[in-house]
């Protein structure tokens, strides 16, 4: 027993210690790290020779790629995402990894489905219950007899949707600018 536990042991040491990033600063140099948290401010980092070392922060006008172990990156949400890619710069991608017109139609079909294959449930969520509240809200003002009232909340409805549309043609361009980065 004793055997196949130090034999784990030493499997999952050298995973640990082969999991390396790359991160190239501005002069050219490199740094094997462990890449901890990535936000748009700048990345904090750990030296990989240093295991149990300090943690590190370079801030993001300090160096010009990271390069992920097995091309993996973190998941950074669409909020943070945005501050650094704009829709308008958008290219299409070859074998993209969230298709825009596919997450646009997603969305026509059920409100914020579209943000939520794009794995943003937090904005996706929202978008779907806000309109079948808004949409049940306007049937029942005009079942019982409040039209005006019907009008707007049918209205406000129909706003979500189609903001939902956009949203999640946007979050997808915005994260497959990030990934093809």
């Amino acid at each position: 027993m004793r055997k196949i536990i130090v034999l784990l042991l030493f499997g999952f040491l050298g995973v640990a210690l082969s999991a390396q990033d790359i991160i190239t600063k501005k002069d050219g140099t490199t740094l094997d790290v462990k890449v901890l948290t990535a936000t748009p401010d700048g990345v904090k980092y750990r030296i990989m020779s240093e295991h149990n070392g300090p943690v590190y922060f370079i801030s993001s006008e300090d160096f010009t790629k990271i390069q992920y172990k097995k091309n993996l990156r973190p998941n950074m949400k669409y909020k943070e995402l945005r501050r650094i890619y704009r829709t308008k710069d958008y290219v299409h991608y070859e074998n993209a990894a969230y298709q825009p017109g596919i997450m646009g139609i997603a969305s026509f079909l059920v409100p914020g489905l579209g943000a939520c294959l794009a794995d943003e449930w937090a904005r996706g969520l929202p978008c779907f219950v806000g309109t079948s509240l808004l949409v049940g809200a306007a049937y029942d003002t005009y079942i019982n007899g409040a039209p005006n009232y019907a009008r707007c909340a049918m209205a406000g409805g129909v706003a979500l949707w189609i903001w939902s549309i956009v949203d999640a043609v946007n979050i997808s361009k915005v994260k497959n600018m990030y990934i093809h980065d």
